[in-house]
């Protein structure tokens, strides 16, 4: 019996990356220490719209791992596809994320925000 609670034990703290969409906007969720969150917007850069990594996240708190674009159509110029940021989970804290959906050259206008809260624990 001891066994089989151990092994319940390890396959519920064994969790996957936390993955977020547009729909989670505004969010927040709370993860541990060594979590992975993977979010992923609908983009379409050929039009000059891209998701631009914006105020500052506590990097002692998360860091971005990586971001990249996934095409959706590979054969058809000009389609669109998803931008996918990854994010690890360091130290204990609040932070937020915020992303925003526009061209890197303009200052003004801004076509889309998301804003994620996380609030990290150690467990």
């Amino acid at each position: 019996m001891i066994l089989f609670m151990s092994s319940v034990f390890l396959l519920c703290s064994c969790r996957g990356p936390v993955e977020l969409g547009i729909n989670d906007k505004g969010s927040s969720i709370e993860i541990k220490k060594g979590d992975e969150i993977i979010i992923l917007l609908e983009s379409n850069p050929t039009t000059g719209y891209s998701w631009i990594l914006g105020e500052e996240i506590d990097t002692n708190i998360v860091s971005l791992t990586g971001s990249k674009f996934m095409q959706k159509e590979k054969e058809l110029v000009g389609t669109g596809g998803c931008e996918v940021f990854t994010f690890k989970a360091k130290s204990s804290g609040h932070t937020e994320i915020i992303l925003y959906y526009q061209r890197p050259w303009e200052e003004v206008e801004l076509k889309d925000e998301f804003i994620f809260n996380i609030d990290v624990t150690v467990k």
